[in-house]
């Protein structure tokens, strides 16, 4: 395999994986603000919007590795 199915193949696992890590940031984000840990929330959604943020770029990459 080449670098570039290498590359493609582990930034696809890693955008996976943030999504995967999304879902449960939000249902703890959920479990916090129910039981009124209010800055948890908080501080656990700016952790969310990062994660998505990374996903962002690297989405970018893969745009450079992929066809277009």
């Amino acid at each position: 395999m080449e670098i570039k199915e290498k590359l493609i193949r582990i930034i696809e696992h890693w955008i996976d994986h943030n999504e995967e890590h999304l879902l449960e940031y939000k249902r703890w984000a959920d479990i916090a603000i129910a039981n009124n840990f209010k800055d948890v929330d908080k501080a656990i959604k700016i952790a969310t919007e990062k994660v998505r943020e990374a996903n962002e770029e690297l989405q970018k990459a893969l745009s450079f590795l992929e066809p277009s």
